[in-house]
């Protein structure tokens, strides 16, 4: 301000303190920074003295005396930048954290970009993946709109004009091949099937009866924001064994779904995101099912959300019989809730769906560095700790765009300490998911990236191009461990990232949702009334959508299944002997009796594969191997 009233203002007036000159110049007997009139005053840039990105400074007026301000803290190192991020004085490849830890130094991309599912209707967003021990492959599931063709006669057009939708899924190989296609709610859509939407399909595995139970949601009618969940229970091969059966009518519209198995009572928990069940805003709506698809408990409220919510993912832990949810609320919104900020709690809920603990997770209100948001969590439970490893995306300033954060949580939800950075690259990173891997004890993330993308002048400010990627995390800190991975880097936008892992074959098949494919048909919206809100969305999909994978971890030198002969049933728990030119590998099959030896450094050149277990003939089998992975089924005969 001009408060002397001669036409000058602040440091432009000779009669104020010149914060770096030497000088008194206002006569307060206080020079420059120790005088209160210049705090903040920052005069050029300065060496903190630390090494790496922490170097760059700023020199500025602080608490009465001048002080060289760190610009860039220290963040998780990133391995291909030419910086030394982490501030320990080296730098990529010469960082100790950008060594891949030798249990896992071996992995290879194996195939990547894969069709998992490319025909030329949409399909949107594979939520959930998992790995069947019994069936040694991997079970995935989405949905899929759009018409059904392009070619219809005049007068006879209504499979050309509007959006059919459906459920589908896929069992792929852990070589990435599809093995079963599954259509779980076949094509339906417009006046004569009284259908506008279907969404959002979740599953969950019953390990005692190889069956999958499946969640999504179903609009009825032209309004396709009244959405109720359905659920269907399969066997392992995509036969329908019960359903589709209608879990509630929503008095308002079904956001997300969630299930999981409890491996201790076989029941299912299911929560869907609803409102004016409990409250006039949106909640975690709690059910519980038998393995055949009986309701034994619900609605009832699973969580404690004040305000707007949305929860993507629930885990169990079969320890402690409990379950925990983490969500986006909306609870510290200022203005319209959609506006944000947005936070991240929880809760932990018993066997029966009883609310044991609130969490919040990541509430940064009032706080220093708060965020703009933060959004999508997921956790991965870690059974040799007893703990959680939360992780979401985060929008707070000290990071460079919206990058991952964690925390570690106790079995009881409590905190074990502050949250961490996992991944702070250039551009933005998100939509992770998060698994601990109990044979490396590690954790692993993967998720979507666009620190390559820069925007062209004409996209608008909503448009991102994303490679997928994926980090090994410590087992006990949750801490990033080695470079961050590139999984696939395609000319379309890769987003919306789901993973397991197999134990058998020490791999993970990766699946993602593809943008701006080409060949698709154009899109219409998923109404067959006039909706302009639905024109927006629709417009920016018009470049078409696929499901792609990628199969990542350890290249296989000898897997098969040994099975009973005359019955065919798998034998559990058999030894597998292989002998040649390499040391010999002993393996004993799994639940499924199946078996895999990891490629090493086996020459090409014979192998005998012998079978022993008690009660059954010994198998013996020669192999000649040739590089290539071998594939092989042994039958054994009963003694008796």
């Amino acid at each position: 301000m001009d408060n002397d009233c001669d036409g000058l203002t602040d440091l432009d007036d000779l009669d104020c303190e010149q914060c770096d000159d030497g000088i008194d110049n206002d006569g307060d007997g206080k020079i420059d920074c120790a005088d209160e009139d210049c705090d903040g005053f920052e005069r050029g840039p300065c060496d903190t003295g630390q090494p790496g990105v922490c170097a760059d400074g700023t020199l500025k007026c602080e608490e009465l005396s001048e002080q060289c301000v760190q610009i860039t803290r220290a963040k998780p190192e990133i391995c291909d930048d030419g910086l030394d991020n982490d501030c320990d004085g080296l730098t990529d490849s010469n960082d100790q954290s950008c060594k891949l830890p030798p249990k896992v130094a071996h992995y290879e991309v194996l195939d990547t970009g894969f069709s998992i599912s490319t025909t030329r209707r949409h399909e949107w967003n594979p939520y959930s993946m998992y790995y069947n021990p019994i069936d040694n492959d991997f079970f995935v599931s989405w949905r899929t709109s759009g018409k059904l063709r392009d070619d219809c006669d005049p007068g006879d057009n209504y499979e050309c004009t509007y959006s059919f939708n459906s459920v589908h899924a896929a069992k792929i190989s852990p070589e990435g091949e599809i093995l079963t296609e599954i259509t779980i709610s076949p094509p339906e859509g417009g006046p004569v099937d009284n259908v506008s939407f279907k969404e959002l399909p979740r599953h969950a595995h019953n390990i005692f009866t190889n069956e999958y139970m499946i969640l999504y949601g179903i609009s009825y009618g032209p309004d396709p924001y009244a959405n109720d969940p359905y659920y269907v229970k399969i066997d392992n091969v995509g036969k329908i064994l019960y359903g589709p059966e209608r879990l509630y009518p929503s008095p308002w519209n079904l956001s997300f779904t969630n299930i999981a198995f409890n491996t201790v009572r076989r029941e299912y928990m299911v929560v869907c995101v609803d409102r004016n069940i409990f409250s006039e805003t949106s909640d975690n709506v709690g059910f519980i099912l038998d393995e055949d698809g009986g309701i034994v408990k619900g609605p009832f409220n699973a969580g404690t959300g004040d305000g707007f919510i949305y929860t993507y993912f629930i885990e169990y832990n079969p320890n402690d019989d409990t379950y925990l949810l983490n969500w986006e609320d909306f609870r510290n919104a200022t203005g319209a809730w959609f506006l944000g900020p947005s936070d991240i709690y929880g809760c932990l809920l018993d066997g029966d769906g009883n609310v044991i603990t609130e969490i919040p997770t990541m509430d940064d209100t009032g706080m220093p560095d708060e965020g703009l948001s933060q959004w999508r969590p997921d956790q991965a439970y870690n059974p040799d700790r007893n703990e959680w490893l939360v992780c979401w995306a985060d929008l707070r300033p000290s990071l460079d765009g919206p990058g991952l954060m964690g925390r570690i949580l106790n079995g009881d939800g409590s905190f074990k300490g502050d949250p961490f950075i996992i991944v702070d690259a250039p551009g933005s990173q998100g939509f992770q998911e998060i698994e601990y891997v109990q044979e490396k004890k590690m954790y692993f993330v993967v998720w979507q990236d666009a620190r390559d993308y820069i925007p062209a002048p004409e996209d608008p400010p909503w448009v991102s191009m994303n490679d997928i990627y994926g980090k090994w995390l410590d087992g006990e800190t949750g801490l990033p461990i080695g470079p961050d991975i590139l999984i696939f880097k395609g000319e379309g936008d890769q987003s919306m990232v789901t993973f397991d892992y197999s134990p058998l074959m020490d791999r993970f098949l990766i699946a993602w949702w593809e943008f701006n494919v080409e060949n698709d048909y154009e899109p219409i919206p998923d109404v067959w009334g006039a909706d302009p809100l639905w024109h927006i969305p629709m417009a920016l999909l018009s470049g078409g959508m696929d499901i792609r994978g990628a199969v990542y971890g350890s290249p296989s030198f000898l897997s098969g299944q040994v099975i009973e002969e005359g019955t065919g049933n798998p034998v559990e728990d058999a030894w597998t002997l292989v002998i040649g030119p390499s040391f010999p590998a002993l393996k004993k099959t799994n639940v499924g009796g199946w078996f895999n030896v990891v490629k090493k450094l086996q020459p090409a050149g014979i192998y005998l594969v012998m079978v022993f277990k008690p009660g059954y003939h010994v198998a013996m089998k020669v192999v000649n191997y040739t590089g290539e992975p071998l594939q092989e089924t042994l039958e054994v005969n009963k003694l008796w």
